[in-house]
């Protein structure tokens, strides 16, 4: 600073003093140059943001510590003193670090820059766009649906609308909304509810962030939301996060439809189970009373009575298993080409009775030439069969139903139709659903389980075939229309005809084993009138032995007998050499292909579900050969 303190004047000597203490202290470089540009003077702080002593920096030429300026160097010499200040930024290159540069002219020809290390605020700059970038970048990426409002109020700041100020891309993909951004919600969804533009005004009011599910009707949506305050209160801006979950709720819906129907099936259940035990109990006590008069013909009426309510029983429970199996796909069917005539005959036979009671008319409209299809007869009478109870239970008494077959070049079309209660529109897609039912009046009874046409469509569909329901509402009837492939080859004779069952001729030597003893009793008390020579066991270890005793020829055995169960028994009575020719069968509550198998595996001939029909024992004992020649 030797030029300014070199006056004899006390006065400038002060001031410039003054300006030098300045100088020292002040928060940006300063360097002084003459008219060739070198340096006369730097004050401490240009010496820290150098890095380089005051000694190597002297009297050298400002070029050589700033190279950088030597194009702004050369426009200098234009420049008057007074004139604006040319600013720039440079690096230096022996400390890499980024200053800002002031140059101003000398009335000598010189110049003075001010200078400061802008190095820090760039790099926190940089680090900004950075973070801002990383920001912009996960803000694309997330597959939750983002956006920025601006909550829009009335006078008393109560939530009127919201305008987007920013959007990601997954926004469109969550709610369908196009070019949102600048845009407000009541102009693009002038049915979106009121709910949300009250939740999201009391965030930007309040500054609390909430998580909340709600549908958006307008968008036919559902979804979880999460809502927090951004910049200033005044500014009402409000950022959302969320994931549209339509799926999830329409899935918990159909859960607690679910749900609905199953405890609906489960009191209609215990109803129908009940129903038939009220008679079956009063059949009991009228059979004691009626044995001690000996009247014969209430004797009669009271045991078709009770055959009847256990086959309404049996019907239900069986209905029930067949659902089961079906939906896990365990049941199979064994087509065969048989005539659509026989089928439809059958399945009127099985329905005969709840058609009579109710004092239904029938008709029954059949083709003048055979029809035949691909089917198992006893699966498909099945299906028709569950129609026509179906008709008669929705029709009123002394109704109307009729069955008509038509055909045409490929296929076969079976209609069962109705006078009756009909369907409800909303129903007809939801008809064929496990434990669907039209609902009745309360006063009204049950009128099933509401699996009967589930098991129909299944079966149907089985034989490659469809079923359709139709009706025009409630109170005029309704009608289902099955569909059936035609079988493309003529049948052979007698192929597929469904005779009934032989009577079973002949006496047998008949073993029962089951721990019930009622069951076991009242099933040989069964065969003892038919005149069978019938033993009883109540365990597997009593089956074996009296096996061996009697050599029956006929052996039913419960499959879950205390002390050895029925599957053990078996094998133990299959090494018996008289055993060879036994028939086996296996009376059991179990009836998976998983239980038939493991009957077959053990010895059985035949597997039957309890409650067993003496009709089909009956059956299995007239095809064996005739006992002399056993």
């Amino acid at each position: 600073m030797d030029r300014l303190t070199t006056t004899l004047n006390p006065a400038p000597a002060l001031a410039a003093f003054e300006a030098a203490e300045i100088l020292a202290h002040g928060s940006e470089g300063v360097i002084a140059c003459d008219k060739a540009q070198r340096v006369h003077y730097l004050n401490p702080v240009a010496e820290r943001a150098l890095g380089r002593p005051r000694e190597a920096l002297l009297n050298r030429p400002l070029l050589e510590i700033f190279p950088g300026l030597k194009s702004h160097l050369a426009s200098l010499p234009g420049m008057q003193p007074g004139d604006q200040a040319l600013e720039l930024e440079q690096q230096d290159a022996v400390s890499g670090r980024s200053f800002h540069h002031s140059l101003h002219p000398t009335s000598d020809g010189g110049l003075v820059m001010l200078f400061r290390d802008v190095t820090e605020p760039r790099g926190m700059a940089d680090a900004l766009s950075r973070s801002e970038e990383k920001y912009r970048d996960l803000f694309n990426a997330i597959d939750e649906g983002f956006c920025v409002i601006e909550v829009l109020v009335d006078e008393n700041g109560v939530g009127i609308d919201y305008r987007f100020l920013e959007v990601n891309p997954s926004f469109e993909r969550q709610t369908g909304l196009i070019d949102a951004v600048g845009k407000c919600m009541r102009e693009m969804v002038p049915t979106h509810e009121e709910h949300w533009f009250s939740i999201y005004a009391h965030v930007a009011a309040t500054g609390e962030s909430t998580r909340f599910e709600n549908r958006a009707q307008g968008l036919n949506r559902w979804y979880d939301v999460y809502a927090f305050r951004v910049g200033k209160p005044e500014d009402r801006h409000v950022a959302i996060l969320f994931n549209d979950i339509s799926q999830r709720k329409a899935a918990e819906e159909e859960r607690q439809e679910a749900d609905k129907r199953k405890d609906e099936f489960l009191a209609i259940l215990a109803h129908e189970l009940r129903n038939p035990l009220a008679p079956l109990r009063n059949g009991l006590e009228i059979l004691k009373l009626a044995g001690s008069t000996g009247d014969g013909e209430l004797l009669n009426r009271a045991c078709t009575m009770m055959e009847r309510q256990v086959s309404h029983m049996v019907s239900l429970v069986d209905d029930l298993l067949d659902a089961n199996r079906i939906s896990r796909g365990l049941i199979t069917i064994s087509r065969k080409r048989v005539d659509l005539a026989d089928i439809v005959r059958h399945s009127v036979e099985s329905a005969e009775h709840a058609i009579r009671q109710q004092e239904h008319e029938l008709t029954v409209q059949l083709p003048s030439r055979e029809v035949y299809v691909d089917a198992d007869a006893v699966r498909l009478t099945q299906a028709l069969t569950n129609l026509l109870v179906n008709a008669a239970k929705y029709t009123e008494p002394g109704g109307r139903i009729a069955l008509a077959v038509k055909r045409d070049d490929a296929t076969v079309s079976i209609a069962i139709t109705d006078n009756g209660a009909g369907i409800p529109p909303h129903m007809l897609n939801r008809i064929f659903d496990l434990f669907a039912q039209v609902e009745v009046a309360p006063h009204q009874p049950s009128r099933g389980l509401g699996i009967g046409l589930t098991i129909v469509k299944q079966l149907v569909e089985m034989h490659g075939g469809t079923v359709q329901a139709h009706s025009e509402g409630v109170g005029k009837g309704s009608r289902f229309t099955v569909t059936l492939p035609l079988s493309p080859e003529r049948r052979a004779p007698g192929e597929g005809t469904m005779d009934q069952a032989p009577r079973a001729r002949g006496h047998r030597r008949v073993l029962v084993a089951d721990d019930n003893r009622d069951a076991a009793e009242s099933l040989a008390t069964m065969f003892e009138l038919l005149g069978h020579q019938v033993a009883i066991a109540y365990d597997g270890e009593q089956a074996v032995a009296e096996a061996e005793r009697l050599q029956p020829e006929v052996l039913l055995l419960d499959l879950g007998m205390p002390r050895l169960d029925g599957l053990g028994a078996a094998r133990r009575i299959r090494e018996f050499p008289w055993a060879m020719t036994a028939v086996l069968i296996a009376t059991t509550g179990w009836g998976q292909e998983q239980d038939r198998l493991a009957s077959r595996t053990a010895g059985f001939d035949h597997h039957l579900v309890k409650p067993v029909a003496m009709s089909d024992l009956e059956k299995i004992i007239a095809e064996m050969p005739p006992a002399d020649a056993a």
